[in-house]
């Protein structure tokens, strides 16, 4: 698949990459839409910011430099789930708007009458 990855200040890449399987708990979206937030711009202008620096990776998703997958402003469907997920299907819309934070539970906008 192909991922638009941070590797430093001013210098983001379109990579293939495998694409990654859902993990317990986790769901897999195929991405319709997505967009360039304004965090996304003070990365690349400035950053790293928040993009985890090498030896310190993302405590949920293990990503550090040199290269981290930018996007967290997407739309899609479900298209694939993890163990112990129950409740989505491949039918399901949502949007996320969210980064991915250190908790126990990640709320995410969901809804069945998004219009794509």
């Amino acid at each position: 698949m192909k991922a638009a990855r941070y590797y430093g200040q001013g210098d983001i890449r379109v990579d293939d990459i495998p694409e990654p399987t859902p993990g317990p708990g986790q769901v897999q979206v195929a991405v319709d839409w997505c967009g360039i937030c304004g965090s996304d711009l003070h990365e690349f202008l400035e950053g790293p910011i928040f993009i985890p620096p090498q030896g310190s990776p993302h405590p949920i998703t293990g990503a550090e430099l040199p290269a981290v997958v930018m996007g967290h402003e997407f739309a899609g469907v479900v298209s694939g789930v993890g163990a112990g997920v129950s409740f989505l299907d491949g039918l399901f819309r949502f949007d996320v708007a969210r980064g991915v934070y250190p908790r126990k539970q990640f709320r995410v906008d969901l809804s069945l009458e998004s219009k794509f």
